[in-house]
């Protein structure tokens, strides 16, 4: 149907990705219409139609937002429990071999300290995307 692609976040500025699609929407409907001609009743049914989209595009933001909490919810435990394994093999290495864990010495948990650096970068992101969400309801 259509791309969706991520806008860039600029800190700083409002992020409103909701005025490009109905932006969209409303090039296809235009081009669904044709020439048109039609009379005042084809100009009620758009009108209700797009009260139906804006109701459909609240509803979706709304789902939006409590899936990114519920993914920020999500990315957060993953991350305990990656740290928590991580952290168990730094206190066993340490007490095999009597020093800390240098980059080399990673190769066996290196998966495992890759999962969590993702995962770390993806709590920053959704950090950042629930607080951008927060702060243009109160505006």
């Amino acid at each position: 149907r259509r791309s969706q692609t991520l806008q860039p976040i600029i800190e700083g500025e409002t992020a409103h990705f909701w005025e490009e699609i109905k932006e969209e929407d409303e090039d296809e409907g235009k081009e669904k219409e044709g020439g048109g001609g039609g009379g005042g009743g084809d100009q009620q049914e758009r009108k209700e139609e797009r009260e139906e989209e804006e109701d459909e595009e609240e509803e979706e933001e709304e789902e939006g937002e409590s899936s990114a909490a519920e993914q920020l919810w999500k990315a957060r435990a993953e991350k305990k429990k990656l740290r928590k394994t991580i952290r168990e093999f730094e206190e066993d290495f340490y007490q095999r071999n009597g020093r800390n864990v240098q980059k080399e010495d990673r190769v066996p948990k290196l998966e495992e300290y890759r999962e969590y650096k993702r995962i770390k970068a993806k709590l920053r992101l959704l950090e950042v995307l629930i607080s951008k969400q927060d702060s243009s309801k109160s505006i």
